[in-house]
């Protein structure tokens, strides 16, 4: 198995004072990004659950679903993933995503100004806790009923090329990789945090569509039953 610790690692630390800055900016913006009226539920015994997993890579944080059902679902993709048992999906802004080297210029202009954006896909086998073993990994029951609207979300968000295939952009970050174009525009209040929420609520997670960073995601999502189950109440 590939390491993935040094492209994770490299992603997760650029200097010390670019976080500082971006943590004060998306402080500040915090309250200006409306919140999407959380769903009341409550969870239940799962009728016919299915198991994702977010991946917690410090500013941002990764879904992790069935390799073979994004191949299913993305036939382009069907033989980079047909060795492989699960793949991480991360959406962000095209540029700084990308970049060998972050700096205070390109990260401020993801933020404030709307920009490209790119999904990082990261195939792989085994455990999602043992292959991204030095990172925090929460395992998410989903109903398979509502799983497919999760997974929609994932295949929408491929940009396409002229004979509708989906398009790379280069080599990934760690491990087994690659970046492909993204739908969407990357800023403040649309983030790589955002959507992930977005997706989840798809399948009932009672939690804030427009939430914009990690640790608020993650509050969210730490904070629920991993045996247990919620049910979609409302038109994803």
């Amino acid at each position: 198995m590939d390491s993935h610790a040094g492209g994770a690692r490299r992603f997760r630390t650029p200097a010390v004072q670019i976080r500082c800055v971006i943590l004060l900016v998306l402080l500040g913006l915090a309250a200006g990004c409306a919140r999407a009226p959380l769903p009341s539920a409550t969870q239940v015994s799962c009728r016919d659950p299915r198991t994702v997993y977010a991946v917690n890579h410090g500013k941002h944080v990764g879904l992790v679903i069935d390799a073979a059902d994004l191949a299913m679902a993305l036939s382009a993709l069907a033989d980079p993933l047909r060795e492989e048992e699960y793949v991480e999906i991360g959406w962000g802004d095209l540029r700084y995503y990308q970049a060998e080297k972050k700096n205070l210029a390109m990260s401020l202009s993801a933020l404030f100004l709307p920009t490209a954006a790119v999904l990082h896909v990261s195939a792989f086998r085994g455990p999602p806790e043992l292959y991204f073993s030095d990172l925090e990994v929460i395992a998410l029951r989903v109903e398979q009923a509502d799983y497919p609207a999760l997974l929609s979300h994932v295949v929408d968000s491929f940009s396409r090329g002229e004979e509708g295939d989906p398009i790379l952009t280069g080599p990934g970050l760690y491990g087994k990789s690659w970046f492909y174009r993204a739908e969407g525009a990357f800023h403040a209040c649309n983030t790589c945090n955002t959507w992930m929420a977005r997706g989840l609520a798809k399948t009932g997670y009672p939690i804030f569509r427009r939430t914009i960073t990690s640790s608020g995601l993650l509050k969210q999502l730490r904070g629920n039953a991993p045996d247990l189950c919620f049910q979609v109440t409302e038109p994803g």
